[in-house]
């Protein structure tokens, strides 16, 4: 038996509702999260004349740096509630 399971098994079957309710909040903190900035995405990440030396890898640098942890931590969260739901 390895960490996890232990440490899963370890929660009060009281507690489960409480725990996926906050779950749920956060998810959807975290997808709100999202369409902010797929909805100000020019804005974030767009072309500033006003900064010497903007150039296109800079902007994809921010885009990946900010995305790529969005998506696997959303993607985790989502997988932990699913877990939560099916235990």
């Amino acid at each position: 038996m390895n960490r996890i399971q232990i440490m899963i098994a370890l929660i009060d079957p009281a507690a489960r509702p409480a725990l996926t309710i906050a779950g749920i909040f956060f998810l959807i903190i975290n997808l709100l999260a999202g369409a902010y900035i797929l909805r100000h995405w020019r804005r974030l990440f767009g072309r500033d004349p006003r900064v010497d030396g903007d150039r296109d890898a800079t902007r994809y640098l921010q885009i990946a740096v900010i995305t790529i942890p969005w998506l696997i931590l959303t993607g985790r969260l989502a997988v932990e509630l699913v877990g939560l739901w099916i235990n």
